[in-house]
């Protein structure tokens, strides 16, 4: 089975932003990790993998900077993982979701892809949906459970 993990560099939630008038802020103090809502997805894909066998894939579209977030995931168990550079760290949600179909489609269709519920630092929430539609997948959000057998997944969510 392969599951590609789409996981997002953001600024530490503790970090102190310096807004830097219209250009946003400025980022060369802040230390950058993996997306919090992402991370669980690596871990439910490790798990979901270490019982059935395959590979789990981290998908990333920033900056060069983004591979400390990679290295972090590869570290809790995803297997290899992508790096779509962008020269800003910020992308909207539409172009994003572009970017990691291409990748998608040039690395070869995952039999899932795991997002986290939404990013911690422009919080569009779009993304997934986005991504989702490019390729006419269903989609389900805020997940509690999940069981894979076969071909077919069962996903539980709070409502």
């Amino acid at each position: 089975m392969k599951i590609i993990v789409c996981v997002k560099h953001v600024p530490d939630t503790a970090a102190t932003i310096k807004i830097a008038g219209d250009s946003g802020y400025e980022d060369s103090d802040i230390k950058f990790v993996a997306n919090p809502y992402d991370e669980h997805g690596i871990e439910e894909a490790v798990s979901i993998v270490e019982k059935q066998g395959g590979e789990v894939v981290i998908l990333t579209v920033g900056k060069a900077e983004a591979v400390s977030t990679i290295r972090s995931a590869l570290a809790m168990g995803a297997h290899r993982a992508i790096l779509v550079k962008t020269e800003t760290q910020f992308l909207d949600s539409s172009l994003t979701a572009k970017a990691l179909k291409s990748a998608i489609e040039q690395d070869g269709l995952p039999d899932i892809i795991f997002t986290g519920k939404g990013s911690v630092d422009t919080e569009s929430f779009q993304t997934q949906y986005r991504l989702a539609r490019s390729f006419d997948i269903p989609i389900v959000n805020e997940v509690s459970t999940l069981n894979i057998e076969g071909d077919k997944a069962v996903a539980q969510r709070e409502t």
